[in-house]
């Protein structure tokens, strides 16, 4: 970040450094990772003073923010612009020349000395005419890590402050943004702003006399065993700051975001359920991922052998949860399951369910007999089921509607409803399974 003199106060040895200590703890030597979600803030524009709420991310949705408490009227605020220029590793910070389009997300004062809003990297501590109390979350959109284990995420920041009371801080959400967790405190090293006078080559401590840029350098953090395997996960930066008038730059600036996992989850089908309905059979089950799935493969047992009555290839955007209709399905009892294929050639399969037919699939019906003064529907060959049973007129307008729950033997019409000598179509519709439909014409007796 450029150094505006005033804006925050060095404190030299005094300074607390925070939670840097974590960064060497939460930063072990990890497997080859695959990266599944990326951020380098080049999806909208970079120019100076652009705001990061709503900023589009590069993957799909965008970058929200959420102020927590009251904020000063003077509040620093998250920008993504060229201003803070994505350095690299070892790189002190600059503004990015012209033609280099390299934006970072960062937290800066909006006016004051800098002269207008976004000074890159660089904060007002406030505390004199200001009052910059500050407590802002930047969040991603959602990331899904469906199917993946041991995730983690990735980035190129610097960040200073003033110890637990100036500090930008990584949190992570793994249920959509509802709740949110500290996972670290992020702080890094200076660049020496007059070679020769900071007791070493860089990066030097940003308590240094002479320290002014901030001094880039990288994060691997791995997320808990919460962020795995969800539709839903967040990361976030949160950066507070509270007005007393003390704290030094870097503020906070963060690019080149990733978030990786190390494996592929082994998927396993679950709750393979069958549910008959009048002639069909409904077959419903989840699997806990689909990541190397080529397709499933839905079978039914006949004299002891299984074979495959249908297909299915999953996609990531029809989630979890998968279903197959049998229309043909045998009569008495029948065992099914559901086969998944994976790209290495591996076959996983369900547990296996058994439903029980009627020994005869029988379709519902009905008769219709009328008389001088009533007119009788009965029924046959209802299932277990709910029913709607209508009369229409010639030119299609209802008459009568009835609702009914399965195994009502008859319904008799009020004859006033009705006018002998015409047409009339009379329909019944279960709720699962197919109408039937009659035209009757009603004389006495008929």
């Amino acid at each position: 970040a450029k150094i505006y003199p005033a804006v925050a106060i060095c404190l030299n040895g005094n300074h607390v450094n925070g939670n840097g200590s974590i960064l060497s703890k939460l930063l072990p030597a990890l497997k080859a990772q695959t990266v599944l979600w990326t951020e380098d803030f080049s999806g909208g524009a970079s120019i100076r003073g652009t705001l990061a709420a709503n900023y589009p991310a590069q993957v799909a949705g965008n970058w929200t923010q959420t102020n927590i408490g009251v904020q000063g009227p003077d509040a620093n605020e998250w920008y993504v612009s060229v201003e803070e220029c994505g350095a690299g590793v070892d790189s002190c910070g600059f503004v990015c020349p012209a033609g280099r389009n390299d934006a970072s997300l960062h937290i800066s004062a909006i006016g004051g000395l800098c002269g207008t809003p976004d000074c890159g990297a660089a904060y007002d501590a406030g505390g004199f005419v200001t009052n910059t109390t500050t407590s802002k979350r930047l969040e991603s959109p959602n990331i899904n890590t469906t199917g993946f284990g041991t995730i983690s995420v990735q980035f190129n920041y610097i960040g200073f402050g003033d110890g637990i009371n100036d500090r930008a801080q990584l949190v992570y959400s793994c249920d959509g943004g509802t709740n949110w967790n500290v996972l670290a405190t992020l702080t890094s090293q200076c660049c020496c702003l007059l070679p020769g006078f900071c007791g070493g080559p860089d990066p030097i401590p940003c308590t240094n006399i002479f320290s002014g840029q901030g001094y880039w350098r990288a994060a691997n953090f791995p997320l808990p065993v919460c962020a795995e395997d969800i539709p839903n996960l967040k990361v976030g930066f949160l950066w507070t700051n509270n007005n007393d008038g003390v704290g030094s730059d870097p503020s906070f600036a963060v690019d080149d975001i990733t978030v990786s996992y190390d494996f592929v989850l082994e998927a396993r089908l679950e709750d393979l359920q069958a549910v008959h309905s009048v002639d069909a059979v409904q077959l419903r089950w989840r699997t806990s991922g689909i990541e190397g799935i080529t397709h499933f493969d839905i079978q039914r047992k006949e004299h002891n052998t299984f074979s495959s009555i249908g297909q299915i290839v999953p996609t990531r955007e029809e989630g979890l949860d998968f279903s197959f209709q049998d229309n043909t399905p045998y009569s008495g009892a029948t065992t099914y399951r559901v086969a998944a294929y994976r790209e290495s050639g591996q076959v996983l399969f369900s547990q296996e369910v058994k439903v029980q037919f009627p020994s005869k699939i029988s379709r519902p019906n009905f008769t219709v007999i009328s008389t001088s003064n009533s007119c009788k529907i009965i029924f046959r060959g209802l299932q277990k089921d709910y029913y709607t049973f209508e009369v229409f007129t010639f030119h299609g307008k209802q008459v009568f509607r009835k609702e009914f729950f399965t195994r009502e033997p008859s319904i008799e019409l009020n004859p006033s409803q009705l006018h002998y000598g015409k047409s009339y179509f009379f329909r019944l519709t279960p709720a699962h399974g197919l109408p039937v439909m009659k035209k009757v014409s009603l004389f006495p007796g008929a």
